[in-house]
């Protein structure tokens, strides 16, 4: 039997950037969190950038690159829940996407909302060679 093919939303497809001012207007430490930690966290907003295609995310933060799989498994009109695959846990796990606009979106990571605007183009550090990910058996689950 033939595999159907994957959905997509296309208010993902093209590049992101995290919107660092945007983000730390509205975070809130938890409280007793340590100065380094907070310091680290306000370094690192604005930081991460993220190409979505119809079924991978390619990512860059700093030095660190990234391709991950993923799935949409719901949307609205407002929002598209994803199925990502992390190879560092070997597991799937789901992110809820919300568009403010066509140009703008968040996700939430605990207690904090981490602000995306899209951008022009392709991600502006292009991913190394063999970047693309293994192991494609291990993320079927």
């Amino acid at each position: 039997m033939a595999k159907t093919a994957s959905k997509t939303d296309t208010r993902l497809i093209g590049s992101w950037q995290s919107d660092g001012p945007r983000t730390l207007k509205e975070l809130r430490f938890h409280p007793g969190l340590k100065r380094r930690h907070r310091q680290y966290l306000r370094d690192s907003f604005g930081q991460l950038q993220v190409r979505y295609t119809r079924n991978r995310i390619h990512g860059v933060l700093r030095d660190y690159h990234f391709t991950q799989p993923y799935e949409v498994i719901g949307s609205d009109v407002k929002s598209v829940a994803i199925r990502v695959y992390y190879d560092l846990t070997e597991e799937w796990l789901i992110t809820h996407i919300h568009f403010q606009d066509d140009r703008h979106y968040w996700v939430s990571s605990g207690y904090i909302r981490e602000w995306f605007k899209r951008v022009n183009g392709r991600v502006t550090k292009p991913l190394p060679p063999g970047a693309s990910g293994a192991k494609r058996d291990k993320r079927r689950g």
